[in-house]
């Protein structure tokens, strides 16, 4: 246990730190010590399912420096922020590029099948409708579940717009100084 010295005799505890150890025993006495303890931590495999696992623990008190107001900031301090916004610029510049290349390519699978079918007006020969004329009316169209419709994306937004805020007020939060 890590402590530090509030005020002369008014202590605080700022920390701790566990360290495992296997001990190789038979029996475990009810005495106050465990045989079998050194410093290098070794580990013992179980050789029989109903074997006995014996526990304990010890505490030590260190004194840190570390107050009570700062206990929290070894975890809190980001030290790899520029790997991370690295990471998130690259995402985005990854996710316009191919929203950007599947945008040229319906708008030329578009812009083929209206000069097909223009040219297929002309003619008035074909019997048959395929591609996007099938579906020209159907814009107009109610969706059958439009409450679910609107939920999601209502939702979708909403989610959307939060992580957005979060990331930003993380990265103005979160500055290395």
């Amino acid at each position: 246990m890590l402590y530090h010295e509030h005020m002369p005799g008014l202590y605080r505890v700022v920390g701790f730190e566990v360290k495992p150890r296997s001990v190789r025993t038979v029996t475990f006495d009810n005495n106050k010590e465990c045989a079998g303890i050194d410093k290098e931590t070794n580990f013992y495999e179980l050789k029989e399912e109903d074997q006995k696992i014996y526990w304990t623990y010890s505490v030590f008190w260190e004194p840190s420096d570390i107050p009570w107001a700062s206990r929290w900031d070894v975890y809190l301090s980001v030290k790899a922020v520029d790997i991370h916004w690295f990471s998130i610029l690259n995402s985005i510049v990854v996710v316009l590029s191919l929203s950007g290349f599947l945008s040229v390519s319906i708008v030329r699978t578009v812009r083929r099948d209206i000069a097909h079918y223009n040219k297929d007006e002309a003619e008035d020969d074909t019997l048959e409708e395929t591609g996007w004329k099938l579906v020209h009316g159907d814009v107009f169209r109610p969706p059958p579940h439009q409450m679910i419709l609107v939920n999601m994306v209502g939702t979708g937004i909403q989610l959307l717009g939060m992580v957005g805020i979060i990331v930003c007020e993380c990265y103005f939060t979160f500055q290395v100084q």
